[in-house]
């Protein structure tokens, strides 16, 4: 019986939103300066950016935000959170994340932030607007493999976050070894060659993004 050694990548090639990205945004608006009696001019809370937890969005992926809030006076500051899904406003949503559940691929996302102090309210902080890229597609945990004397059997199981249709194929496979392209069904007959073996499993959706499975038969 040969051991086989399947290792899941965490890269994934496809066009993501980052963090970086995101954080760009606005802050117009009116600030309120509030003057009590004896403590002087109050400065209105602000927030200098904000930026997601996870680092790239797509369908099934929660979008949670890390706004940068600076009041000078040091007060608490509270914030008011305003999700925005394709211009219109989800009146529910008030939290800092946003379930992945609520967006699909090619969505336009947008988020307000309204920092506030006990004085009153500072300038708006206006997210720029995304759109909710392609995912790309995930093998299976646990994948597992045969050997039925020479015969080498392996499904190479896959999914996609946004329902997209999968394309198998192989990269560095060794000679005689096949894909069935739309199941990712492997089938190779060893013959006389010695390992170990090394290839690649590659699942593409129909948007172009792809993953990467390395594979190691034997060693």
């Amino acid at each position: 019986m040969q051991k086989l050694i399947i290792i899941l990548m965490a890269l994934s090639v496809f066009s993501g939103i980052h963090t970086d990205a995101v954080a760009v945004a606005t802050t117009e608006g009116s600030g309120v300066h509030d003057s009590s009696p004896g403590l002087g001019e109050n400065h209105s809370p602000q927030i200098k950016s904000a930026t997601f937890a996870d680092p790239y969005i797509h369908h099934g992926v929660d979008i949670f935000v890390i706004p940068d809030v600076f009041d000078t006076d040091g007060d608490d500051v509270f914030l008011t959170y305003r999700w925005f899904l394709n211009g219109e406003e989800l009146l529910e949503e008030n939290e800092p994340v946003l379930s992945g559940d609520r967006f699909v691929k090619g969505d336009k996302v947008a988020l307000w932030i309204v920092p506030a102090d006990k004085h009153g309210s500072g300038k708006t902080f206006y997210g720029s607007e995304f759109i909710i890229p392609n995912a790309p597609p995930e093998f299976a945990a646990n994948l597992t493999a045969s050997f039925a004397g020479a015969l080498f059997n392996f499904i190479a199981r896959a999914s996609d976050p946004d329902d997209d249709s999968l394309f198998f194929y192989l990269e560095n496979a060794p000679a005689g070894m096949t894909i069935e392209e739309n199941s990712g069904e492997i089938n190779w007959e060893r013959a006389e060659q010695s390992g170990p073996f090394h290839f690649k499993v590659v699942v593409q959706d129909s948007d172009g993004a792809e993953t990467t499975l390395p594979v190691k038969i034997g060693g």
